[in-house]
């Protein structure tokens, strides 16, 4: 009985280890650690990207794809993925792709490349504020089902740079092909910052050796116009709550 129990309770774990006490910051700094800490292994270390990104003029807008599943706990009274935890998920998905993207950038800052800092030290590293989140949800994502966040740098400005990612998960139709099944889409807006100083986007995506004419022209031309409208919410922070007269 004894043995029985400790099985049911091992089993228990397993299906739910994202709710247990403290799961959340083992997963985020080992998902730090995966995208920054290791790499410094890599004879690559530190200029050059340990994931081969770079190689292309067009890596910036390289995707990183994040695997997981729903477990029990994450779900919700109607009996699918509650809506509150798409951003803990989106926490991981979107460490990971700055880690693939912005490696060397950080690299730099930490051995004080640029000779702006008074030592070397992680403590040079910029860090990500989230001034904004959006989500549009079109399909739900039941209890252990298995899905994948695609995430990618979307636009950016002089300030802010947005990030966008896919929940999807992947079904085999009628004749036995894999087709493609969407979530959940949502726009991230990041400011980068090194204490009280903002790095502009432009800087760190030129450190990183990512950023050229091309991809300042389909950012200036087709994605920036999609998401200028979510720049300025000051108009939402001056909105009266009361009744309107």
């Amino acid at each position: 009985m004894n043995k029985f129990l400790k099985y049911i309770f091992i089993a228990y774990l397993v299906a739910n280890y994202k709710q247990i006490p403290g799961a959340y910051f083992v997963r985020f700094y080992w998902t730090c650690l995966r995208s920054f800490g290791f790499q410094r292994f890599r004879k690559t270390y530190p200029l050059a990207n340990s994931r081969g990104v770079g190689s292309h003029k067009l890596d910036l807008f390289r995707p990183s794809i994040f695997k997981t599943m729903c477990s029990v706990w994450e779900i919700d009274m109607y009996l699918h993925k509650g809506n509150s935890t798409y951003f803990t998920e989106l926490d991981m998905a979107r460490t990971q792709l700055l880690g693939q993207q912005l490696q060397v950038f950080m690299n730099k800052c930490e051995i004080n490349h640029s000779g702006e800092f008074k030592t070397k030290s992680m403590k040079n590293w910029p860090w990500f504020p989230v001034a904004a989140v959006e989500c549009v949800f079109k399909n739900e994502i039941k209890a252990f089902q298995k899905y994948e966040i695609q995430s990618r740098i979307f636009a950016w400005d002089k300030k802010w740079f947005f990030i966008l990612s896919k929940f999807v998960s992947y079904k085999k139709d009628k004749e036995g092909k894999q087709t493609e099944v969407l979530h959940t889409v949502c726009i991230t807006r990041y400011v980068m910052k090194n204490g009280r100083k903002t790095i502009r986007p432009q800087e760190a995506f030129e450190a990183s050796g990512l950023w050229n004419e091309e991809v300042e022209r389909l950012n200036r031309e087709v994605y920036l116009p999609l998401v200028e409208h979510r720049i300025d919410t000051d108009a939402l922070f001056n909105m009266d709550m009361t009744l309107p007269q």
